[in-house]
């Protein structure tokens, strides 16, 4: 069994009463989509960049010291949307980061990233101040992924529909058709990252569904991941720990953008 099968049983065994209650009031301070603003930042400034707060992943520590203040008052000017890890067992997550993010006044998209299986995380997510919410193909049945793809919308949350290869896309565009996915270069059951895998989707992707925005995730650490993510056809990269373990994280895509300025 791997990770992703992992997941999926203790999930399963554990349901709902592993979440914790959340009474606050919800938290609205977002004005644009992500599809929409991934859309604005490829067309304005070449590629959008999605920043992760991730202090850790299954394969080990990140770096559970960074604080969120110092990382979003570093990137707010860099990204088009933040991504936030909300599984605390594997990740060291929590929802409460979204909360924190909106305070700080980020009014832009957060994307609450972890395993949904169940409507009440989309709840929780969606009262901390997100704007999206990850669904992972390959985690859920057929059924399962439209539910939860038509309740996150119902609740003004834009889904962000995450695939692992061709046929996954292909299943996801013709059952669901949404405007942006998000490719991943890590199996998720082996937890092996495979960036030519990644590319070979997205360059499918971007030829067969020429309207569809995707999102490049996983396995990006410097500017020459993100240049050939873009020029596969990624129009956004999100970026996790090739972020957080960078000192000099701003000023990479300072020269990101200045780099595509000139191209």
């Amino acid at each position: 069994m791997g990770f992703l099968s992992d997941v999926r049983d203790r999930w399963r065994r554990i349901g709902i009463f592993s979440l914790a209650a959340n009474d606050d009031e919800p938290i609205k301070a977002y004005t644009a989509s992500l599809s929409s603003e991934v859309a604005r930042w490829r067309r304005e400034r070449g590629i959008a960049i999605i920043a992760e707060y991730k202090r850790a992943s299954p394969t080990g520590i990140i770096d559970l010291g960074i604080d969120i203040r110092d990382y979003y008052y570093q990137l707010q000017s860099y990204v088009a949307g933040f991504s936030v890890i909300v599984e605390r067992e594997w990740f060291s997550g929590s929802p409460e980061y979204i909360g924190m993010l909106r305070r700080l006044g980020w009014s832009g998209p957060i994307l609450a990233k972890g395993f949904v299986f169940y409507k009440d995380q989309i709840d929780i997510y969606k009262n901390a101040g997100a704007s999206s919410a990850l669904l992972i193909a390959e985690a859920l049945d057929p059924v399962e992924l439209r539910d939860l793809y038509t309740y996150s919308e119902s609740l003004g949350l834009e889904p962000l529909v995450e695939v692992g290869s061709i046929d996954t896309l292909d299943t996801v565009m013709r059952t669901l058709s949404p405007r942006i996915v998000g490719v991943n270069s890590r199996d998720l059951e082996t937890l092996e990252v495979s960036v030519n895998n990644m590319l070979g989707i997205i360059k499918y992707a971007k030829k067969e569904y020429p309207d569809l925005l995707i999102v490049a995730e996983s396995g990006m650490k410097d500017l020459d991941d993100i240049w050939m993510a873009r020029e596969s056809g990624a129009d956004a990269c999100l970026i996790g720990t090739g972020l957080v373990r960078r000192s000099d994280r701003a000023e990479m895509l300072s020269k990101l953008y200045l780099t595509l300025g000139r191209a």
